[in-house]
């Protein structure tokens, strides 16, 4: 019996460059590769000015730098790949309607906020930022070359204001593979990042107190021209660019064919040929892969039988977290977690002294067993959020994309001999709950003192609320973790009031650790709080 292998890199590239698109899988293969959609075109695509698509369909690396998108004219005469792109621009053109133009009112203030936002809220997580810290101006450089790009140095030149902030609200909406994720950002937010990195836009002064027009870079009346959009229509059947980008409106009359590729499981090369090859053949894609690439990509193609098998859990998860780089943020089992100069761009909302625990995301090692299924969907589906003072984002990558992660990380997490929740200590619930109420008072363990409760604001430490935690975490966590915070994470505030498994506190419940920590979750993991803790502060 074959062994499930890890994901190899070849896997990994596949999946992301589509290759299923052409070449006909398995229903296994297809289920294994989980291959990253196109971008969609049409009424419901990202709105790209003309003159930007024309570049880009002449050449897309040039136009944008790591991009997946081949470059299918390679082998065109020059005239026809003249016709070509000048076709499929205004076909384009024709079917996603013009870019909206929202007002600009560019400003210094502006322009200030969607710095400030680009830099903090996560997108340099993915990105390459612009701005670097003092003194690290060297390492900023370094870290680009391995950031994901964005629409490359023609950016200005690509989007209007109004359309990239449409985009920045919603990416979701025209990439349903989830690599861009929604940051959950307002209209204004997302209008004021835009303005930042259309800035080449400006005029030479630069903004100002006084609102500025921008408009993108060779901007230019453009008509569709019908005749000239139908033999862009043409050559889109012709040069398969519906294999990728599926539901593409095409209202013209075609009569073009697209060629058949080989099917996936006739995929088994010796060296680098067709789609990789150094000069691929007429009517074959061109992607810009390097030497090691193709290498790894032909490794996987020869054990095509790994590619049968179904992933394990822990397998999902890690590709899951892979091609949506969840390991920028966070931490699992030794991989990923932010590192170097990222970290620089780390902050907190407001005045906060939590030092790393305020600013840096939490590892995800046994996260299916510290947090319920139900919260985890609302993190990754909504956004939902635990640390206010935190100004980086949870994205939110799409249902499509993540729904499958809750359910593995409770089959990967949950040890077979976890604790249930308990349903009572010694009294009724009232009671029970009662000690956990003194307990979380400043009469008790002063947990009040460093945690929000029930959206009220500690007088201290703005830790995590509370009163969240029965909706959000499993009591057999719960427990363990108050029994050891620095095991579960290192260099925690949080402190140990159960050293060794002996309560500090000994007027509550005779000092029974057991019982303390049972009253303490009847308590927390109450519905609503009509009764609150002793020192806290009553007013929102």
């Amino acid at each position: 019996m074959l062994a499930r292998s890890e994901v190899t890199p070849g896997e990994f590239l596949m999946a992301e460059m589509n290759c299923v698109a052409c070449h006909e899988p398995t229903d296994a293969v297809k289920a294994r590769l989980a291959s990253r959609p196109a971008p969609l075109l049409g009424p419901n695509g990202v709105k790209a000015t003309p003159q930007w698509l024309r570049e880009f369909l002449a050449d897309p690396q040039k136009t944008k730098p790591g991009t997946l998108m081949p470059d299918m004219m390679h082998s065109l005469p020059a005239e026809r790949k003249a016709e070509a792109v000048e076709g499929l621009t205004h076909f384009l053109a024709s079917i996603q309607g013009a870019p909206a133009r929202a007002a600009a009112n560019a400003s210094e203030t502006r322009m200030a906020e969607g710095n400030a936002l680009y830099h903090s809220i996560g997108c340099v997580q993915c990105h390459a930022p612009f701005t670097a810290p003092d003194g690290k101006e060297e390492e900023m450089a370094k870290i680009a070359a391995s950031s994901v790009p964005l629409a490359g140095p023609g950016i200005a030149k690509k989007y209007t204001v109004g359309e990239l902030a449409a985009f920045l609200v919603a990416p979701l909406k025209s990439r349903t593979g989830g690599r861009m994720p929604s940051l959950n950002l307002t209209t204004s937010e997302a209008e004021s990042i835009a303005m930042y990195l259309l800035r080449e836009q400006l005029p030479a002064a630069g903004p100002s107190n006084d609102a500025v027009q921008m408009l993108p870079l060779g901007d230019a009346p453009f008509v569709v021209d019908q005749a000239k959009a139908g033999i862009g229509a043409q050559y889109f059947v012709m040069l398969q660019c519906g294999n990728c980008h599926t539901g593409t409106p095409n209202p013209y009359t075609v009569s073009n064919s697209a060629p058949v590729a080989r099917k996936f499981a006739e995929l088994r090369p010796r060296q680098p040929a067709g789609c990789l090859a150094t000069t691929p053949k007429v009517g074959t894609p061109k992607f810009d892969l390097t030497d090691r690439q193709k290498t790894v990509i032909i490794a996987a193609l020869k054990s095509q039988e790994i590619l049968e098998l179904p992933l394990t859990g822990e397998q999902h998860i890690r590709r899951t977290m892979t091609v949506l780089n969840c390991f920028a943020c966070h931490a699992r089992d030794r991989r990923g977690g932010v590192n170097g100069l990222h970290r620089e761009y780390l902050a907190t909302i407001g005045d906060v002294d939590m030092g790393d625990e305020g600013k840096v995301p939490p590892h995800l090692n046994g996260v299916g067993a510290k947090l319920r299924p139900e919260w985890l969907r609302d993190v990754l589906l909504k956004g939902g959020k635990m640390r206010p003072y935190m100004a980086l984002r949870m994205p939110v990558f799409g249902t499509d994309n993540v729904a499958h992660l809750p359910t593995l990380f409770e089959k990967a997490d949950v040890p077979a001999d976890a604790l249930a929740a308990p349903v009572g200590i010694v009294g009724n619930a009232e009671t029970d709950a009662n000690w956990g109420r003194k307990l979380t008072g400043t009469t008790g363990l002063s947990c009040v003192t460093c945690h929000n409760f029930a959206g009220r604001k500690s007088p201290g430490i703005p830790g995590l609320d509370l009163a969240q935690t029965g909706r959000r975490l499993r009591f057999d966590w719960f427990r363990r973790y108050l029994l050891d915070p620095q095991s579960f994470r290192p260099g925690t505030r949080m402190p140990p009031f159960w050293p060794a498994g002996v309560a500090v506190n000994k007027d509550v419940l005779n000092g029974d650790t057991e019982a303390q920590m049972r009253a303490l979750w009847l308590y927390l993991s109450q519905a609503d709080f009509t009764l609150l803790p002793d020192g806290l502060v009553q007013e929102k």
